[in-house]
């Protein structure tokens, strides 16, 4: 997996929150945000643990490290719902991309599949929900200022350390410029 932006051929970027944020779900969060598959963005939230493992859940499960089997809060939108990352050679269906061999997808059956055939997959990210936005929604938190936004840096998805993620990147945009909202489209019209 490369360290770099992505090339530009896929629409997603990450919402850094701002020290302002004030909805607490969202408060020193790292969300990857894609603009396509609904009607307004959506994307899952990549540094919360929620404390919970897939073994805990599915005990017919094959016994998951930690860093595969772990469930991280996606978002506030369809909590009883389990999304997931996947970086793997081929494109599952259905799926949505996220950069180059790296897909995002909310369906049960595939992620069972990735679960039970490892070879089939290089890492594995579990969340419960979602994050969602109305048309409109996420360009007025930006506006207001809960939001920083920069492009889709791949070495950002899979972190080896989720709960400092947020402390790095802030720390890594330190005196770099990130976009705002007059240079950033998130619309898929």
């Amino acid at each position: 997996m490369a360290d770099e932006e992505t090339n530009g051929s896929h629409p997603n970027l990450l919402l850094i929150a701002t020290p302002d944020m004030e909805d607490p779900r969202f408060q020193e969060s790292v969300v990857l945000v894609t603009r396509h598959g609904g009607p307004g963005p959506l994307g899952v939230i990549l540094n919360k643990p929620t404390g919970m493992h897939l073994n805990d859940i599915f005990s017919d499960l094959p016994d998951l490290d930690k860093k595969t089997g772990s469930i991280y809060y996606g978002g506030p939108v369809s909590s009883e719902i389990l999304a997931f990352m996947v970086e793997t050679d081929s494109a599952p269906k259905p799926a949505l991309t996220i950069a180059d061999h790296i897909f995002l997808a909310l369906d049960p059956d595939l992620l069972h599949t990735f679960i039970l055939h490892p070879e089939q997959r290089k890492q594995l990210r579990v969340y419960s929900g979602y994050s969602g936005w109305a048309p409109g929604q996420l360009e007025a938190e930006i506006e207001r200022g809960d939001w920083w936004v920069m492009p889709l840096r791949t070495k950002y998805l899979f972190p080896e350390a989720p709960e400092e993620l947020w402390d790095q990147i802030v720390q890594e945009l330190k005196g770099k410029w990130v976009f705002g909202p007059p240079s950033i489209r998130l619309s898929s019209t």
